[in-house]
């Protein structure tokens, strides 16, 4: 990441509830590619079963064990797999160059930085949802100087045609995976 780029960042990270409908500005300038993969601005990356299986796939040339965290959620008891960050806490898809090896198969969250995801389930009617969370002074792209864009956030998440991942998502919540 250039060194002029972090006077952009703030690391008094807010997040905001943002709904369908909501407008925010926004660009992935490429001043900054490689922020967004880097530890100290992301935190703990979780993976989907689906993330896993894309970045084996695409990765052969790592052994999983330089890919992969694993760590046991304590209220379920229940694995979860992390990105396992590179000692320098760099992603370790992230190339010396600032670009991602993985781009087109990119975790579900990277896909949808600089939004975080919650999925929740209605008790009830066990329906899964999806909550986005707008994470606002971790990055360039929302400084007038990388001329972000307004959007809603429906205009960002198709930007990706994010459905299916979602709907993937969704149903691993529903219907896990059995061992």
């Amino acid at each position: 990441m250039p060194n002029n780029l972090n006077q952009y960042l703030n690391k008094q990270v807010k997040e905001t509830l943002i709904k369908e409908d909501e407008s925010f500005n926004f660009t992935c300038a490429k001043e900054c590619w490689g922020t967004c993969c880097i530890k100290e601005n992301v935190g703990l990356l979780q993976l989907s079963v689906y993330d896993v299986y894309k970045l084996l796939s695409k990765r052969i040339d790592l052994n999983i064990i330089n890919l992969i965290d694993i760590k046991i959620d304590e209220k379920t008891n229940l694995p979860k797999a992390f990105i396992k960050w590179r000692e320098n806490g760099w992603c370790p898809n992230l190339s010396e160059d600032g670009s991602c090896q993985v781009y087109i198969d990119r975790p579900f969250a990277c896909r949808i930085f600089p939004l975080s995801s919650e999925f929740m389930i209605n008790d009830s009617t066990g329906n899964v949802s999806i909550n986005y969370k707008l994470r606002e002074n971790v990055c360039f792209g929302f400084h007038k100087e990388a001329n972000p864009k307004e959007q809603t956030l429906r205009n960002f998440l198709n930007t990706d045609n994010l459905s299916n991942l979602e709907n993937f998502e969704k149903l691993e919540i529903n219907k896990p995976t059995s061992f």
